[in-house]
Parts: C-alpha cells; structure tokens; sequence
C-alpha cells in the first residue's frame, strides 16, 4: 500500500508541474492538502472551515458563511482537474479527482485501465478499482466509468456562445467563462458599448504596436481603430456609443483623443500632465489611468496633475475647450485612478494608491464630496466597474496573491471574491444589457538571471532563480555567500534566500500579501534591510540572516523606501516623502537619529566603495545620476548615465552598472570611474522587471544579478451568469 502512496504523491507532483497548474500556486496547495489528508485519513480536516483556515489563510474565528472562498476555489479546482484530464497526458497514471459533495479525494488507476483495453476489452469499457491506502470507508472511491470521463472532458471543452440575458443584475456564484480576443501578445482595457453589441480593447499586435481595435460580439467582426507610431490605451465608450475616447502616448507627452465611430476622424482634446501608473501596475500600459464619461457626454473624468506640485487627483476635463475642474486632491504622494460612475450617475468610484501596490476603493458624490473608503485591505487594485444596478462594485485585488475578482456592497463591509475561471483576473467591465462581463486573463512571469563579465564584456547569461511567478530584487552579501530576492511562489510576495550558487532555498518573511522589495545587505554579511507596506505606506525593516521577525528601522504616515547601508555600517540611507516631496534621508544605526542629506527630490541611494560618493537619481522625467559628497555637498549630475528602468544600476567597486531597455532587449553598459567614461557591456535579449531594482552586480564585479520578464500574455475574456443563486454545495 505504501507504494500505492509514493505513486499518488508522484501523480500530484506531475499535476503541480502541469500547464494547468503551473501558475496557480494556491490551487496546487489546496489539492495537495486535500490529497495528503485523505491518505492520512483526516477526515476532521476536510471541513470547509479548516481547509479555509489551512490552506486560505483565514484567521481562527472565521466563518465561512461569511466568505465563500473555499466553495468558489474548490469549483476551479475540479475544472482544472478535469482539463488536465481532458488533455490525455501520458503523464496521467493516476487520476485525481475531489467529487462534488465534500473535499475527499478520489484516486482510479488509469494504468490499469490501459493495460485492459490494450488487451482487447474497449469495448467494455472497463475501469478498475480505486487505489485505497487503507480500506477506510469514508473515503472509499466509487469508479468513473470512462464514457463519463470524456462527457466531461467534452464539457469543459465546449463553447458556450455569447448572447443578452435578462438575468438578475446581483453576480451570481454559477458561471461560465468564454474566451473573447485570444490572439498571441496582450490585449488588455476592454470597453463595453452601451449596447452591449461591442467591446474596444487594446492590442498590441504580438509586439508590433499597440493599437485600439473593436469586436462586435455577434458577428465576431475585428476593426482596428488606430494605426499610427504612438501607443494608444485605455478606450472608453460615450454614453451613446457614437464616440470613443483613448489616450495616446505621444512624444510632447499623452494627448487625450476623440473619434466618432464607426469611421470618424480623431480630434485631440488636450494634453495631460499624468499617465497614472506610479503606484498601480508594473506595466505602465495598463496602469490605472483610465478614462470615463460623464453622463452627458460633455465631459471626460481621469487622472492628471492639475498643477507641478500636486499629486495626482482626479479631473473632468471639458471635451469642447480641453479645460481640467480638479475633482479630488489626495494628499502627499498619493494617486487617484481609475474613475468610475455609478449607472445613476450620482457617484463616482475610483481607486487611491498610497504607495506601490497599496490601494483601496473609494466612493464619492459627482461633484467631489462626501468622499467614503470602501475598502481595508491595503493591496494592489486593477481596474473595477458598477454592477448593472449600482448596488456594487466589482474590482480586481492582489490581496491573496494573484490578481483575483471581488465584489463589495456599495457602501462597503466584506468583500466576497467572484470566482473567475482563472489564475489572474483584472481589469473587470461590467454591461449595461445583460448579466456579463469582460475582464483580462494575464500570465507574466519574471525570474532572476545570472550572466558574467570577463574583460569588459557580457558573458553567457543563465537563469538563476526562477518559479512560475514573479521572482525580483536580487542582492547578494558582501561575502557573496547568500543571495536574497522577492518571490511569490508561496502565493504572495515574500523575502526569499538561496545561497550564493542558487541553492538552498528559503523563506525568510510571512507577510502574506503586500508587495516589498529593495533588498540591500549589511556590510558584516549578517542582515539585511528592506522596504514593506504590511500596513499600506512603504516602511524600512531590518532582518538577520538568521531570520526571525523582520523589525521596523523608519516607519510612519508617509514613505520610506528604498534602504542602502553604508560601507562602514553605521548608517542606513533611505529616500522618504516625510516632509512632502521624495528627498534621501540617512539614520544612526546606533542612535536611531535621522536627518535629510540630499536636495528634495533625490531618490534610491547607493554609496561608493570608498564611502566618499553617494550616488541617487532625481525625481524628473529626465533620469540621470546625480553623485554628491556623503554630507549631501557637491551635487553633480552624471549626464551619460542614464538607466532605463530608472532602478536598474548598481554601482561597483570600480564604476557603475546600469541598463537601458530597449523594446525585446537590453544593453548593458559600464561607468568607470578611472576614466570617466560609459563602455558598452553587451546586448541581452530580454526586458527587465519594472518597478523593483532588478540589477545588482557582485562585489568583486564579476557577476550581474537581473531580473527579466521571460513571458507575458493577456487576454480578454467574458464572464456570464447562468443562475442567480448562490451555489450551495462544496
């Protein structure tokens, strides 16, 4: 029987790795407890309240009548089950399978099924008994005959064709979803027409450009809208479907455009001073600006600055004079985005980012005021949208890792998620006709790369750590022994170590949720400092190799981001908005005394070798170096180093390393500090991460850590409601 379980455990292990799984981290652990605690015979722990607690992370007082995660996840559980079925891998010898009715797994061994029919018994059809560990009753498999095997391998393959139902407007827990635009590269932003009859969304032409295009949803007729050099992004419908409004990104800056369809001539409206993506999104093309119209077609609402020295709020701008009414004025370096108005026209949702992947829903009356929160949960927000009947609002969340749909009663309280079909789901549509919806499916992932320099030149590079996800912010100790990073392949980002060759690898923090980053290491090789938002704005903390509870270093109301130790260890550079506008600060490791040392501005420190250069870029579109003395004296900006993500460089015992990225590739380049000059290190083949310091090089500037984004892809999707109850069984 022990074999039997080794066979079962090695099944498992082949489902984690399959295409159905493989970025579905949660999902692989929810089967994989499942499977274990059916072979151990735990019963008491197949409970829906346990599992939730177990495998969700729900506190020890949770009810799952309030929140119908585990129901919702065990329906995608068994629909991936069943696609891995249906897609007759070899690698398939024991079937899995989690009946409807409980959480117990079932297990018949397809290999002995093979065998039968090889030996003439087709026919028949026969399927053999189930592999039971112990002849324990209550979990005992009943057989699946095959013929209902392949009804529901045929049933999850089908089709379902897209038409107006007069359904409820409340979302529903029973559900089908139908791909919409499936082509190769990103589609992303859908836009319903209120009719309902057409959807415009970007695409970006499997790399060629992104452009606007329109489907028609009954006749499946594709149009493409722009044409020209410039990205054009974020297409939103008049209220009487005549015009479309987009934002193209133009070498003078975005212009917001205007074009009557079918076929009409675009009229730029005017320019605006903010893309919206600073906090939101690591892809600046489907950040959170976002446009929307008023409901008398007069007026557009999206984000801008209305002025150089206020944050980014939200505006209506006046389509007939470009003219910009402020309509909110979030405070320090907070960003309003992705407005929405309710159905009635009476309320305005809209997301407040506080700092990078930290943002919470808000509502507030059409003229500004009375301005209520929404949501607690202090996680990056991508998209939302009004139900039908302006009684909820439904947006996507990375609170529990992957981007997931949920939906909040107007007025607030607890969320419930809205289970999608999918490992990431965002950018939700909702239809005026009808009870579906849009939304965009994405798949990225990034991993880090090791790649070495010999005499001035990039050597071969090698992937160096890497998981289905994200895995970011490399650094390595002084003494090269350990290298940290970010990795979210325990379902949320977290502070990994592996050692100095990629081996070894662990967690180190448990934060469940918030997106951290900007590792940096002591000089003794002993601990490391970091940036976190376990409680929405960006903080320092300080942890030991050893491991342990990370602890605060600078924390408050503002951001604090950004850390860099000093080679001699006495103090902690750091950038911080505590005083308005970013500018670096240093901290006394000793005394814990901290004081500004760079002009206001100033961003991501690094220290020379020698201690005497403090290098840092500034806060300008125009992202050169800057360097000054250790006191913040003798500011000079280095012009010829200019990298591109703007974190990516790393300064050496010699000179700096930094990056410029190109459309599918990066140069490397090399600042020498003998001679002044930049020398070209090579071409990779590859984009680097956004949003995260994803280049470090070793200190004895033989090794380049980056981080690359190896795959992304999104695509459109429809959501439908079948039925307007909820689902009651698990």
């Amino acid at each position: 029987m022990e074999n039997h379980r080794e066979r079962i455990r090695r099944q498992l292990d082949r489902i984690g790795a399959s295409a159905e799984f493989a970025r579905s981290d949660r999902m692989v652990r929810f089967l994989r407890f499942v499977v274990e605690q059916t072979l151990l015979e735990n019963a008491q722990n197949l409970k829906e309240r346990q599992i939730g607690i177990e495998v969700f992370d729900r506190p020890a007082d949770w009810d799952p009548k309030t929140d119908n995660v585990v129901r919702s996840e065990a329906r995608r559980l068994r629909a991936k089950l069943e696609a891995y079925a249906a897609s007759g891998s070899s690698d398939e010898t024991i079937r899995i399978t989690v009946p409807k009715g409980g959480y117990v797994a079932t297990f018949t061994d397809l290999a002995s099924e093979r065998e039968d029919l090889d030996h003439g018994l087709a026919a028949a059809v026969v399927s053999s008994p189930p592999i039971t560990p112990h002849s324990a009753p209550w979990w005992r498999n009943t057989v699946v005959p095959l013929s209902a095997l392949l009804i529901a391998s045929i049933t999850v393959l089908l089709f379902i064709a897209y038409k107006h139902d007069p359904v409820s407007a409340s979302i529903g827990d029973s559900f089908e979803v139908v791909p919409f635009s499936d082509e190769i590269g990103q589609q992303f932003s859908p836009s319903i027409s209120p009719d309902g009859d057409r959807i415009a969304y970007v695409w970006d032409g499997n790399g060629d450009n992104y452009d606007i295009y329109i489907k028609q949803l009954k006749t499946g007729a594709v149009s493409r809208i722009t044409n020209g050099p410039g990205a054009d992004i974020h297409p939103a419908w008049s209220p009487d479907g005549n015009q479309l409004a987009f934002l193209r990104q133009a070498s003078g800056g975005d212009e917001v455009v205007v074009t009557t369809q079918p076929g009409g001539q675009e009229r730029v409206v005017a320019h605006v001073r903010d893309n919206g993506g600073m906090w939101a999104s690591n892809n600046p093309l489907s950040g959170c600006q976002s446009l929307a119209w008023s409901p008398d077609g007069k007026q557009l609402l999206l984000t801008d600055k209305v002025s150089s020295d206020r944050s980014s709020g939200l505006v209506r701008m006046a389509l007939d004079s470009g003219q910009e009414q402020p309509l909110t004025s979030p405070p320090g370096q907070d960003e309003d985005c992705y407005p929405r108005i309710s159905p009635d026209g009476k309320q305005i949702a809209f997301v407040r980012y506080i700092s990078h992947g930290s943002g919470e829903v808000f509502t507030m009356s059409d003229d500004g005021s009375r301005l209520h929160q929404i949501t607690r949960a202090q996680a990056d927000i991508r998209g939302l949208d009004w139900t039908r009947d302006g009684q909820q609002l439904v947006y996507a969340s990375s609170r529990r890792g992957s981007y997931e749909l949920r939906e909040i009663n107007r007025d607030g309280g607890d969320s419930q998620p809205l289970p999608a079909d999918t490992d990431s789901a965002s950018d939700p549509a909702i239809a005026r006709t009808g009870n579906w919806m849009a939304f965009v499916d994405s798949n990225e992932n990034w991993n880090i790369w090791r790649v070495p320099v010999h005499d001035g030149h990039l050597g071969h590079p090698e992937r160096f750590l890497s998981s289905s996800g994200h895995n970011h912010s490399p650094s390595m100790s002084p003494d090269q022994s350990t290298v940290a990073f970010v990795s979210d392949r325990s379902g949320t980002p977290e502070i990994w170590f592996a050692n100095g060759d990629g081996t070894h690898i662990r967690q180190m923090t448990h934060y469940g949720g918030p997106w951290l980053g900007s590792i940096r290491w002591s000089p003794d090789s002993k601990a490391i400092v970091f940036d976190a938002r376990p409680s929405g704005h960006s903080a320092i903390f300080r942890l030991p190799v050893t491991g342990g509870t990370p602890v605060p270093v600078e924390q408050g109301a503002f951001e604090a981001r950004r850390p860099y130790w000093s080679r001699d260890g006495n103090f902690i550079y750091f950038d911080t908005t505590q005083t308005g506008e970013p500018q670096i600060w240093k901290r006394s490791v000793s005394t814990g005394a901290s004081a500004p040392v760079e002009p206001r501005g100033s961003l991501a420190p690094q220290e020379s070798f020698d201690s005497k250069t403090i290098f840092f870029t500034g806060n300008a579109e125009n992202q050169a170096l800057w360097t000054s003395e250790p006191d913040g004296s003798r500011v000079v900006r280095l012009d010829n180093v200019r990298p591109e993500p703007t974190l990516d460089w790393s300064v050496g015992p010699a000179g700096i390393y930094f990056a410029q990225g190109l459309s599918e590739s990066s140069v490397f380049y090399f600042y020498s500090f003998l001679d002044r000059r930049v020398h070209e290190l090579g071409e990779l083949p590859q984009t680097l991460s956004l949003g995260t310091p994803s280049l470090v090089v070793s200190h004895d500037g033989k090794w380049i850590l980056y981080a690359a984004i190896d795959h992304t892809r999104s695509i459109i999707k429809l959501r439908k409601e079948t039925a307007t109850s909820q689902v009651s069984e698990p």
